[in-house]
């Protein structure tokens, strides 16, 4: 990320299988948070990483959201991060 880049925040979560619709609904509620917060003139984008391969796990999740894309933070399900 560069000066001016907007802030990252990372989301692990489960985008297939028997857990999606958890993924599912935290990724959009992820999405309106964002989206009040752009509205006070703070830029964000959301990264996002599918946790859903049980071998994956969240914190190569994690990890990855902070080397490969420079997030702030990373959030996900119990189990992701």
């Amino acid at each position: 990320a560069s000066p001016g880049d907007p802030a990252r925040i990372g989301l692990a979560v489960p985008l297939a299988g028997r857990a999606q619709p958890l993924g599912a609904a935290i990724m959009r509620g992820g999405m309106l948070a964002l989206g009040e917060v752009a509205r006070g003139g703070n830029a964000f984008q959301l990264q996002l990483r599918n946790i859903a391969d049980p071998s994956r796990g969240g914190g190569a999740a994690a990890t990855e959201l902070a080397r490969d894309e420079a997030v702030i933070g990373a959030v996900g399900t119990p189990d992701a991060v």
